[in-house]
């Protein structure tokens, strides 16, 4: 039944609007956001597990909502719920919850971004749910809401290992930068760095290098972004050199050409990005596949 009504989805989007949607091969051919966003939905479509497919939903609402697509990312959190509120293991709420809230934040709904990071049991998801929430208030002005949510998250991360903690850290800089805290976002950058060193794991330290890079560029230190970006370039090329599977080199890739896109690096990042769209038909895994094709779309969109 499911394979049927995936064959059946083209040509429901036919009939019902008059569009015909790009294959997988052409999009990755011809990229741009929608049909990237298109092709995203379509792997997610295609995950067995009730609970991961949702997750996936939540990530391309995410990618809609920080795109300026506010009805599409609506509708996709719409999906992400439907499904939270039908799973009776609890596995996977916390992860789902988190990318609600951060995309409640992110359109400005922040009593209901609140209102999910409240009900956040787990430690990892709760500091990264809190800290999002703080990145979107110091956008948007409230400095003294950002800090609270802030104060929240490193709270929760107090409880998590230092190589997570890592990346708390980072997310910390990058709202201490938005909120004009230039001091501070570098001191929690250069202690982001250093913890993740302490640890082999060469995808960690690509991902929170990349979060510093763009707190790092959002209060002018483009030179140190450069270095910061070098540093998780270095850590990838690691991963390949040690034989890392598609998923993880695919993840630390995302990471590092978003970054380039937000550091004001538009050419260079949509340059990479083909190093991701050649990660995208060797994997299999429909999760991981509709997260890289999100976050292709998410990269088009801010290099534009």
């Amino acid at each position: 039944m499911r394979k049927l009504r995936w064959v059946l989805i083209p040509a429901a989007l036919v009939l019902l609007t008059g569009y015909e949607a790009q294959s997988l091969s052409d999009c990755l051919a011809e990229t741009t956001v929608d049909c990237a966003l298109e092709q995203a939905v379509v792997a997610a479509t295609q995950i067995g597990k009730d609970g991961q497919r949702a997750v996936a939903y939540g990530y391309i609402a995410r990618v809609a909502a920080d795109a300026g697509r506010y009805a599409d990312a609506r509708k996709y959190l719409g999906q992400a719920g439907s499904i939270k509120r039908t799973l009776i293991e609890l596995t996977y709420h916390d992860s789902i919850s988190r990318s609600q809230a951060r995309v409640h934040a992110m359109m400005g709904e922040f009593a209901e971004a609140i209102a999910l990071a409240e009900g956040i049991g787990n430690s990892a998801s709760a500091s990264m749910a809190w800290s999002w929430i703080a990145e979107s208030q110091a956008k948007a002005g409230d400095i003294a809401g950002a800090d609270r949510s802030l104060a929240l998250a490193l709270e929760a991360a107090t409880e998590l290992p230092p190589e997570q903690l890592s990346f708390s850290l980072a997310l910390m800089a990058v709202v201490k930068a938005h909120g004009g805290a230039h001091e501070e976002a570098m001191g929690a950058a250069d202690v982001a760095l250093e913890l993740s060193r302490r640890y082999d794991d060469d995808m960690v330290q690509a991902r929170v290098a990349s979060l510093v890079a763009v707190a790092q560029s959002a209060i002018g230190e483009r030179g140190r972004a450069r270095e910061s970006l070098a540093v998780a370039g270095a850590g990838l090329a690691r991963m390949a050199e040690d034989g890392a599977p598609s998923q993880q080199r695919g993840s630390a890739l995302s990471y590092i050409v978003w970054a380039q896109a937000l550091s004001g690096d538009g050419d260079g990042a949509r340059a990479r990005l083909g190093e991701v769209k050649a990660l995208v038909p060797e994997i299999v895994d429909h999760y991981h596949r509709s997260t890289y094709l999100a976050a292709i779309a998410l990269v088009l969109a801010k290099a534009e």
